[in-house]
């Protein structure tokens, strides 16, 4: 093989290695969990969306739930993103937290779903390694908000009252 040929073949080996190698390095932020009723602050790098930011660059729109739909909200949020892919690591009743795992590098997104007393739904997706997401997050949870908002149209209406 000509050298021409063996150059860019390294060169695509070592971008691999080095992007799965940081992969394996990461570990899951013990930061993740909500408290005094918020998820953990965006970091600086524009690979993480969340409703619950003052910054621009990583905000997003939390999701309203109609009056008669909250108790199957959470339920519902957490098998959409199952369905998207997600496995499901911390499922308590107000929370749930899920790690998605790209596929080629085996980069972990973490993403959390918080549904206070009332709603509105709250969310953050993060990568847990590297600077940019090229935007993964922000259309998975672009995604999960059409569906979920889709979904509440078919969710069964609970009376509060028993």
């Amino acid at each position: 093989m000509s050298w021409l040929i063996k150059t860019p073949l390294i060169f695509i080996a070592v971008f691999v290695v080095a992007g799965y190698a940081l992969s394996l390095f990461a570990r899951r932020p013990e930061t993740l969990g909500v408290s005094d009723g918020q998820l953990s602050p965006a970091p600086d790098s524009p690979n993480c969306v969340s409703t619950q930011t003052e910054s621009t660059s990583h905000q997003m729109s939390p999701i309203s739930i109609p009056d008669g739909r909250e108790s199957d909200a959470l339920a519902e949020a957490a098998n959409i993103l199952e369905e998207m892919g997600g496995q499901i690591v911390t499922r308590e009743s107000d929370y749930i937290h899920l790690e998605f795992t790209s596929l080629v590098f085996r980069y972990v997104d973490d993403v959390e779903v918080f549904i206070p007393v009332g709603g509105p739904v709250h969310f953050r997706s993060a990568s847990r390694s590297g600077h940019s997401d090229m935007g993964v997050n922000r259309k998975r949870m672009t995604e999960f908000t059409r569906q979920f908002q889709k979904s509440l149209v078919d969710l069964p209406k609970h009376d509060s009252a028993g």
